[in-house]
Order: structure tokens, then C-alpha cells, then sequence
């Protein structure tokens, strides 16, 4: 009978257990967030709600999980298959909030793109190339960086914070022509 367990597949056919995480190596080599700003970002006030959050993206998590391994149709999605529903899904939130649908019509539209995010996650996890902590440790990253008008370099809150929407947009935009400049 044929193992319903994508993991013991891949053991089987390769010999070894799949790791759920990259190996320590790599992702020191995809992280980009810095230690000191790992820290800060812990550092950074939590709110109650938190733990709910939590716990409604582990059990998303473990059902786009599930849905790899069982589900015919999801196991044989690949990120080039799954690139044209992103875009999909994303114009679905963008004509729920120009249409100014209930607000329960753009929970289940922005339900739709985090499922793409999940998957795009455990795809990844899969390969051993990234998983769902290293987005949300990218994305942290990102915001820090192009919110110098709140962060310091170490990722912790500036003792004059620029609250303006222009100081906003200056940062943002200074942010963008450095990652540029860094690019080319």
C-alpha cells in the first residue's frame, strides 16, 4: 500500500528524513535579519491578541500542511503553478475594497491570498529552501528598514520617532534607492 505520509516518501526514496527547517547553514545564508535586530524585533511590545493570531496561522499552517500531503490537487502544485492564482486572488481583495464589499467578503479575500502565502511557505519548507518564519523574518526586516523615521539601524524604536506622512514617504523612498543602489 502506497505511504499516504509525504515525508516517509521522501525518506523512503532518498534515504533520509526531510527537515523541517532548513539546515542551520543555510538559513544563516538566506537570513538577512541581522542578530541585533532578531533581538530588537522580539523586543518589540506584544499584544494580548498575539497568542490568538498564533495559533489561528499554526492551525492554517497545519492544514496547508495536510493539504500537501493528501489532497491530489495540492501535492502536485509547484510555485509556477500556483503564481497565476496569487495574482488571482490578489485582484480579489483589490475589487472587494474598490467596491467597498462587507467586511466579511474581504476577510475571506485576504483568507484567499494568506493560503497562497502558506503554500508558497510549505512549498518552500519542502524544499528545504525557506519556510513561513523566514518571510515573516524578511518582511520584519523590510519594514524596519524603510521605517527609519520610527527604527534605529538596531531595530529599536527611535527616542524622537517622525510620526508625519511625510517622514514616512522620505524614509520609504531612501529605503527603495538604497536597496536599488545595493542591487546593481
Amino acid at each position: 500500500k502506497p505511504s499516504r505520509n509525504r515525508k516517509s516518501r521522501a525518506a523512503k526514496s532518498t534515504g533520509t528524513q526531510p527537515s523541517s527547517r532548513p539546515s542551520r547553514a543555510n538559513r544563516s545564508k538566506q537570513s538577512r535579519v541581522s542578530r541585533s535586530r532578531q533581538s530588537a524585533i522580539r523586543k518589540i511590545q506584544m499584544n494580548p491578541d498575539d497568542e490568538k493570531v498564533t495559533a489561528a496561522l499554526e492551525r492554517a499552517r497545519g492544514i496547508v500542511r495536510l493539504l500537501r500531503s493528501e489532497c491530489g490537487w495540492t501535492s502536485a502544485l509547484t510555485p509556477q503553478k500556483l503564481a497565476p492564482y496569487l495574482i488571482e486572488e490578489a485582484q480579489e481583495v483589490h475589487d472587494a475594497v474598490a467596491s467597498e464589499a462587507p467586511d466579511a467578503d474581504l476577510v475571506s479575500e485576504l483568507g484567499d491570498v494568506l493560503f497562497q502565502i502558506l503554500l508558497h511557505a510549505e512549498l518552500g519548507r519542502e524544499r528545504g529552501a525557506f519556510d513561513l518564519d523566514d518571510i515573516a523574518d524578511a518582511l520584519s526586516e523590510k519594514l524596519l528598514r524603510r521605517n527609519t523615521h520610527l527604527f534605529n539601524a538596531d531595530g529599536s524604536m527611535r527616542s524622537d520617532p517622525q510620526r508625519s506622512v511625510e517622514a514616512a514617504e522620505a524614509a520609504w523612498a531612501e529605503a527603495k534607492r538604497k536597496e536599488k543602489s545595493a542591487r546593481s
